[in-house]
């Protein structure tokens, strides 16, 4: 049976709003690790459904459709595409921070002790990210 991607539908774009998330899908995938990018390859190139991605990994059909849509929706939100292409606007350590907050979905907790940083810093850092993502969306 061939995946479900209603929920990726694009709204009432129809098939045009389809494939440009396909197309943006498919150019964003290499930002993700490994085993993230394999899962959500399987799903959406080779239609594999969430019970059979379960059944492959050892994993729960929640745990893999909850992977799934984490994992597609970061990618096609914009907010990490958004904060990648002003290298200008944000060092090195923030563009980690926001890869981490907004691809992986990491903790502040989690982000600090991977990045070896403080809490407060990446709690900092996090809402700067934020504030520029909604007035970079707003216009």
């Amino acid at each position: 049976m061939a995946a479900s991607l209603e929920w990726l539908s694009g709204g009432e774009d129809g098939r045009a709003g389809r494939v440009e998330l396909a197309r943006k899908l498919e150019e964003r995938l290499v930002w993700l690790r490994a085993a993230d990018r394999q899962l959500v390859e399987l799903y959406v190139r080779h239609g594999l459904g969430v019970r059979q991605l379960a059944r492959v990994k050892g994993l729960a059909a929640s745990t893999v459709s909850r992977r799934l849509r984490r994992q597609i929706g970061a990618l096609l939100d914009g907010r990490y595409a958004a904060v990648r292409g002003e290298r200008r606007r944000f060092s090195g350590a923030e563009r980690q921070v926001a890869y981490d907050w907004f691809l992986l979905g990491l903790s502040v907790r989690a982000i600090a002790g991977k990045r070896r940083l403080p809490a407060g810093q990446v709690r900092d850092i996090t809402a700067r990210l934020e504030v520029w993502v909604r007035k970079a969306a707003s216009g």
